[in-house]
């Protein structure tokens, strides 16, 4: 059944259809569908525009997360790790084993 419907009657049709397939979701779904919109949204921004978003939505938030993303935490040195190779040991045990 094709019919010529005005461009806002398809615009209904599309929300009406929208509307019955998210009222199906579960909320892992719809958390994975707005995370993956918002990702690319923040993704395309220029970097000022990624700051004056963060800084509209909390003032401190962008040298919070700037902070977070720049600190230099060291790395995993099995040298300096004294449970590195009793770690390395327990993980390699099977299951069957403990």
């Amino acid at each position: 059944m094709s019919s010529k419907l005005t461009r806002d009657q398809e615009r209904e049709v599309a929300s009406q259809f929208i509307e019955i397939l998210v009222d199906g979701m579960d909320i892992k779904t719809l958390v994975g569908i707005v995370t993956d919109q918002m990702t690319d949204y923040y993704e395309s921004c220029s970097s000022i525009e990624l700051e004056e978003e963060i800084n509209n939505y909390d003032d401190e938030l962008y040298d919070e997360l700037v902070d977070n993303v720049t600190q230099q935490y060291p790395k995993q040195d099995p040298a300096n790790n004294p449970t590195f190779h009793m770690d390395q040991a327990f993980a390699n045990l099977d299951k069957e084993d403990i």
